[in-house]
């Protein structure tokens, strides 16, 4: 199972990477690649870091759905592409 830090993000992921990691591993105790797949996120999980997120990044929660929460990849990339600061 691969950790958070076994992959290079895309250049302006990587400020944006290392918030959400923090966050994650503030929230519930640790964080992978694989959010869903490792048990790190749920349904209900997910919806309180949307929230956090949304905080945090000034993003909507309306514009994350399920499948941008999969891998922490996924997420920091759509992060980005909705404008959250680096």
């Amino acid at each position: 199972m691969k950790t958070a830090v076994d992959f290079a993000p895309a250049r302006g992921e990587s400020r944006v990477q290392a918030r959400v990691i923090e966050m994650i591993r503030r929230r519930f105790g640790r964080c992978e690649e694989e959010l869903v797949r490792a048990g790190i996120l749920d349904s209900l999980r997910s919806i309180e870091l949307a929230l956090e997120l949304e905080s945090e990044f000034g993003v909507s929660m309306d514009e994350l759905h399920s499948h941008d929460m999969a891998t922490l990849s996924c997420l920091c990339r759509r992060l980005v592409e909705l404008g959250a600061a680096p």
